[in-house]
């Protein structure tokens, strides 16, 4: 009787112990499960996007045409996904829900672009065995509720076969763009993308359902470099069906303008030509392609990714791209921030200046006299500095951390399509106050670049310069036709 009694006091006493210890435990888990959530979001969301930067930099070795390879722009809006969740997480002011919304955005975007892959291709082997029977292939993308466009390729014997993209899309990182720089002259159309990685290997028409009302127009280009339309095809009718036939060469970005708009009709302060080999670009000029004999050029401040845009990851607000450059060649497919490689070092150590010479020397230029007061008899805004910088920066991370912490005037916009930003002005001085070819250009070790800063990742020792030109850059040494 003792000992049973003994060993039920015994349980209830080691049940008692389980339960307090199980109480303690809840509240101890509470506790550290509070702090640990708040830590947990600057290191998941860190870690997230060095995962994202390895799912892209093994995306980028498998970019192509082919079914099972990725499309440069799939790999384009993935890419300027990675970089706005790299902004919040470099971004010492960033909150913890912008950083738990960047983490658990990024991964949905991870999760989504994994299993993006090219799937409607044409095989080699297709292209091949329809050249031999003599036969056209069609593709039809799906653009929802509205009318969607076939691509027909013919394949010919003649010609080499190689993996085609017929997909075509509205919704391109550049859409939105293309449809901006159009509006600047009351250009109404369809823009559309052909995910086509360069050219095509044999004949392809785009058949395009035009709306009622719509029988004709002109076929765009729109050219990333200079954030130009350049003018391919004009006068294109439509069939009875509605439908527009339009060769195209290439993928890329497009605008169908239509025919009330077309380039016959436009009227442009700086009489924009209407020419194959001419390009209009937003600051109202003519941008001539190789072909031209021309050397017209403009060279107006704006971004990426976008008109070349001045893109940068500022450690308080996004900037405005500006055809600023960098000093290698503007990426062919991929204009925008480039995936950052590794590197040994944690800093980086590079230099920064600011200048508008061209209006110092001549201050009659500005179309403000007001606005003089701004401009240094010297021509230095901010003289050659040198500043230390995370690795992975780019050209506009450092251009707004150096203007906030010196208190000079920036200021930019943001363009959403192409994630990038566009430099609208520095120290109070902006595009067109030193006529119809003046803005922010940049230039990298003697370079510049033709993509938007916010595309250009900093090198250890890069030597940055922010230059105000009033003549499309040749004032200041960057001759666009040369």
């Amino acid at each position: 009787m003792k000992d049973s009694l003994s060993n039920r006091l015994k349980r209830k006493r080691f049940r008692a112990v389980l339960v307090a210890m199980a109480a303690l435990a809840c509240l101890v888990f509470t506790g550290l499960n509070i702090d640990f959530e708040q830590a947990d979001y600057t290191k998941s969301l860190r870690a997230e996007v060095d995962n994202a930067l390895s799912i892209l930099e093994q995306a980028q070795a498998n970019q192509g045409n082919a079914n099972g390879q990725y499309a440069p722009y799939t790999i384009l809006e993935y890419q300027t996904a990675v970089g706005q969740a790299r902004m919040v997480a470099e971004n010492s002011e960033s909150t913890y829900t912008q950083k738990q919304t960047a983490y658990e955005t990024l991964k949905e975007q991870t999760a989504t672009f994994q299993k993006a892959q090219n799937a409607d291709s044409f095989s080699a082997q297709q292209l091949l065995q329809a050249a031999e029977a003599e036969e056209t292939l069609s593709f039809s993308s799906d653009w929802g509720d509205l009318s969607s466009p076939t691509l027909l390729l013919t394949p010919s014997k003649t010609n080499t076969a190689l993996d085609t993209n017929p997909v075509v899309v509205q919704d391109a990182p550049f859409t939105s763009l293309v449809s901006s720089t159009c509006e600047k002259y009351g250009l109404t159309g369809i823009p559309f993308t052909l995910l086509q990685d360069g050219d095509f290997c044999c004949d392809a028409v785009l058949e395009l359902p035009l709306p009622d009302g719509q029988n004709a127009g002109n076929l765009y280009y729109y050219n990333r470099q200079n954030n130009g339309l350049e003018l391919v095809s004009s006068s294109l009718s439509a069939a009875q069906t509605g439908v527009v036939s339009i060769p195209l060469s290439k993928g890329g970005d497009y605008f169908f303008a239509f025919s009330q708009n077309s380039t016959e009709t436009i009227t442009d302060p700086d009489d924009v030509a209407s020419d194959s080999s001419s390009s209009i670009t937003p600051s109202g000029t003519v941008t001539t392609s190789p072909n031209s004999t021309s050397s017209e050029s403009v060279s107006s401040a704006q971004p990426t990714q976008t008109p070349p845009p001045a893109e940068s990851t500022p450690s308080s607000t996004p900037s405005s791209s500006s055809g600023i450059v960098t000093p290698t060649p503007a990426p062919s497919a991929l204009p925008v921030e480039p995936t950052p490689t590794a590197a040994p070092a944690q800093e980086l150590t590079v230099s920064l200046e600011i200048r508008c010479d061209p209006l110092a020397n001549d201050p009659s230029k500005l179309t403000d006299p007001a606005k003089k007061d701004y401009v240094p008899a010297d021509g230095t805004i901010l003289a050659k500095t040198e500043y230390k910088m995370p690795v992975g920066s780019t050209m506009f991370d450092l251009l707004t951390q150096v203007c906030k912490n010196n208190n000079i005037h920036i200021e930019y916009s943001f363009y959403s399509a192409f994630q990038s930003y566009y430099i609208e002005g520095i120290n109070h001085l902006y595009e067109f106050d030193g006529g119809q070819l003046s803005g922010w250009l940049y230039r990298v070790n003697g370079v510049f670049p033709g993509y938007g800063c916010s595309a250009y990742t900093l090198a250890d020792g890069d030597s940055v310069t922010l230059l105000y030109t009033c003549n499309g850059g040749e004032d200041v040494g960057n001759n666009w036709n040369g």
